[in-house]
């Protein structure tokens, strides 16, 4: 395999994850959030099958793709899932714990290639997502579907049956209640796309208290208050039902800071270099240390990044998101910086 096939095998990954992540919010309206998990399993096996018996390098980059596709999914799906799920003083927490599941499993996947990086065990490094994939849907059936997604599919019962389960209680009346809440202030509240509010409304109909309001997720239900003409010539105003989906999001005035914050912390995140640090970190190693050596590294900074993780799961309440992103942004961007140097300069030390 040449540097080029190489280097088309490790970046197809995320243009399948970007696939993945668009589909991502139709799966979990479409099958729930659960199903979502579910039928995703499918590229979880088909992905390492691929890869772990390649014939040919495209047979290799369709199972990096495929595999894409999956995590694309699942990054979207899973802290949706947990979210929904969880009462609301454990969402943080459990996100955090989803977080540091995955660099767990990155830390597991570069043991493995270090492992097995000799002559045909690099198969079962890459076919070692088969076992994650058997776990996973081992642990999933015995998963419940979100009841906030039940509600909003009317399917009342059903959810109020699941939320006593999950909160091992018979009164869910309260956050039930919640729930109602929440989708009669958009009934009233939430503006047009152009973020005008309608006129006529009384302000005690258009009044939410800030602990009632929340911004619908993508894929839910969006209710907008339009204005026709009535049959007298006169104005009335209707309820528009609109679906909220990763297209046609930008259209509405209320989630205009959100989804730029969310872009630029994306892009921030992508351009730090941490991409190149784990998809190239052995190659790159191998220009200043022997393969062994540079396997050890690259283990080495993947315990640094569950470490690292772990750590701000226990801090961030007590620090705040925003410092500790600041935070993590600086030390990056010195480390990329050190680590460009040191290859520029031929300082492995430094590197």
């Amino acid at each position: 395999m040449n540097d080029a096939v190489f280097s088309l095998a490790t970046s197809i990954f995320a243009v399948g994850g970007l696939l993945g992540s668009l589909s991502a919010g139709w799966m979990a309206e479409r099958w729930g959030r659960r199903g979502a998990l579910v039928y995703n399993s499918a590229s979880y096996i088909l992905g390492p099958l691929l890869m772990a018996f390649a014939v040919s390098p495209a047979m290799l980059v369709i199972g990096r793709f495929v595999s894409g596709i999956g995590s694309g999914v699942a990054v979207v799906v899973a802290p949706l899932y947990l979210s929904e799920i969880a009462p609301v003083r454990y969402r943080g927490t459990l996100n955090l714990l989803n977080q540091l599941s995955i660099v767990l499993g990155i830390l597991a996947t570069l043991t493995v290639g270090m492992l097995a990086n000799e002559g045909p065990y690099w198969r079962l490094s890459v076919g070692f997502g088969l076992v994650l994939a058997c776990l996973h849907l081992s642990i999933i059936a015995f998963a419940v579907e979100s009841p906030r997604y039940l509600w909003s599919r009317n399917r009342r019962a059903e959810a109020r049956i699941v939320l006593r389960k999950l909160r091992q209680t018979t009164n869910v009346d309260d956050e039930v209640a919640g729930w109602q809440t929440i989708s009669t202030s958009r009934h009233v509240s939430c503006p047009d796309p152009t973020g005008e509010q309608p006129a006529g409304l009384e302000a005690s109909d258009s009044h939410v208290s800030s602990s009632a309001h929340e911004l619908p997720l993508v894929g839910n239900a969006h209710d907008n208050i339009v204005k026709v003409a009535g049959e007298d010539g006169s104005q009335e105003q209707h309820l528009e039902h609109v679906s909220v989906t990763i297209f046609n999001i930008f259209r509405f005035a209320e989630y205009r800071k959100p989804w730029m914050l969310v872009l630029l912390l994306q892009f921030g995140q992508q351009l730090s270099g941490i991409n190149t640090v784990f998809f190239y970190s052995s190659s790159v190693m191998e220009k200043m240390f022997s393969s062994h050596v540079s396997s050890i590294l690259t283990v080495l900074i993947g315990i640094l990044n569950v470490l690292a993780t772990a750590s701000g799961a226990l801090i961030v309440d007590r620090f705040g998101r925003r410092p500790l992103l600041f935070s993590s942004m600086a030390a990056m961007t010195i480390s990329v910086t050190l680590l460009g140097v040191g290859l520029a300069l031929k300082l492995n030390v430094l590197a």
